[in-house]
């Protein structure tokens, strides 16, 4: 009987010291799992010192453009408007064809190409004539006085490329060697955006001269800011 209440006594103690240590580990809980954060590009702010840099790619940067711009119109023609940028090129302005509406058809124009001076440009117009009346040609012709053309000779303006080729050919039978260009037009406003850094002074002779031949001109200054889109 010794020996059973013995054995009973231990299995007692063994069965309380169980349940203590089970009680104890049904209150601490489960044992947490560390699992490392995600990287996904985003930080809090409280995660940064100092400033928050943005990434370099795939981020649109603003670019402002300082300077000066103005837009000049409205032109007759596209032809006009691009003999005027041309001059201003020349004078160091950025210039921008401005255009509202829809392109029509071109027309085309027979020139001769321009000569070395004014001298020898009248002459041979004088004597283009002289020929033209010979052969009962009705071909106009006039001296072109400004523009990329400057000093050249005109033989007319057609809507249709077939009626400027004829007059190519009849001057080529003459012995002179005519080109056909294509002057581009629009239905709508015609424009020029003028783009300088700085202030443009207006009234110099250079800018006086570009503009005396086109009194009809209006300039009006506009915002020059652009804004550069990011990758």
């Amino acid at each position: 009987m010794r020996y059973i209440a013995v054995f009973l006594l231990l299995a007692n103690v063994v069965y309380f010291s169980w349940n203590q240590y089970t009680a104890r580990d049904a209150a601490l809980g489960p044992t947490p799992v560390t699992i490392p954060p995600i990287n996904n590009g985003l930080n809090l702010l409280s995660e940064r010192n100092g400033s928050v840099e943005l990434p370099e790619a795939g981020v649109a940067q603003a670019a402002v453009v300082s300077g000066y711009c103005a837009l000049v119109g409205l032109f007759r023609n596209l032809d006009d408007a691009n003999y005027f940028m041309l001059g201003a090129q020349k004078l160091g302005i950025d210039t921008e064809l401005k255009l509202s509406g829809e392109l029509l058809s071109p027309q085309y124009r027979v020139y001769i190409l321009p000569l070395s001076s004014r001298e020898e440009a009248t002459s041979t117009l004088i004597g283009l004539n002289e020929e033209l009346r010979d052969a009962e040609l009705a071909i106009e012709s006039y001296l072109i006085t400004r523009g990329e053309l400057g000093n050249g000779i005109a033989l007319g303006v057609f809507d249709q490329l077939s009626n400027a080729e004829g007059v190519q050919s009849q001057a080529l039978e003459l012995g002179y060697s005519p080109e056909i260009g294509e002057i581009p037009r629009a239905d709508g406003d015609i424009r020029v955006q003028l783009m300088l850094d700085n202030q443009f002074p207006f009234e110099t002779d250079q800018w006086l001269e570009l503009t005396r031949d086109r009194p009809y001109l209006t300039q009006v200054e506009n915002l020059c800011e652009t804004i550069a889109q990011g990758q």
